[in-house]
């Protein structure tokens, strides 16, 4: 699934309280609708229409540190039940 990686340098909210630390980051899927493909799916709708619901997905990445360190992170997580 793709993703958008959000941190302090592309942060929407710089310069303001909500302002990411240098040290945290946001991992986004990449979806082109608001809505899930498992209500109401169209025939010209891409893949990328957001999470399944009630399904587990698994995410993995690398963290480098002081550019001398790289760790591997993973975790998973199960979405709710898609209602809209």
């Amino acid at each position: 699934m793709p993703i958008e990686l959000l941190d302090y340098r592309q942060d929407p909210y710089k310069n303001t309280v909500y302002a990411l630390p240098a040290n945290e980051a946001f991992i986004l899927p990449i979806t082109d609708d608001l809505k899930s493909c498992e209500i109401a799916r169209r025939q010209d709708q891409s893949q990328q229409c957001g999470l399944y619901g009630n399904t587990e997905y698994r995410v993995s990445y690398e963290v480098l540190i002081d550019n001398k360190i790289l760790q591997q992170q993973s975790f998973s997580f199960t979405t709710g039940e898609v209602n809209y």
